[in-house]
């Protein structure tokens, strides 16, 4: 679970099916889906950090990770792709580095 690993001291994880960070891809590949992992910050422009695994297969897929403003999914601020379910928590924590920086 990505919760037990970053810190989002003013965010509201709404979804957290994030898969071991410490186990294979192919172990878990019935665990791999969209909309595994949300986190929503309300206090102002409403932005969501989002993780998702697109591909149907393992081989072929990956990860995606939005930075999303006010709900507009046509149009994320950033959007960040991998294959390594631990580049994801670097992923994450640089997305909420800049919604914090944008925000200023």
């Amino acid at each position: 679970m990505l919760s037990e690993i970053i810190s989002f001291h003013d965010g509201k994880v709404v979804k957290d099916d994030f898969i071991d960070i410490n186990k294979s891809l192919e172990s878990q590949a019935d665990n791999l889906y969209e909309d595994m992992f949300q986190v929503v910050f309300e206090n102002g422009d409403n932005y969501a950090i989002d993780v998702g695994w697109y591909g149907e297969e393992v081989g072929s897929g990956s990860f995606k990770c939005y930075l999303v403003k006010n709900h507009d999914w046509d149009n994320p601020i950033k959007v960040e792709e991998t294959r390594n379910p631990k580049e994801v928590v670097k992923i994450i924590e640089s997305l909420n580095e800049l919604r914090l920086e944008i925000s200023r």
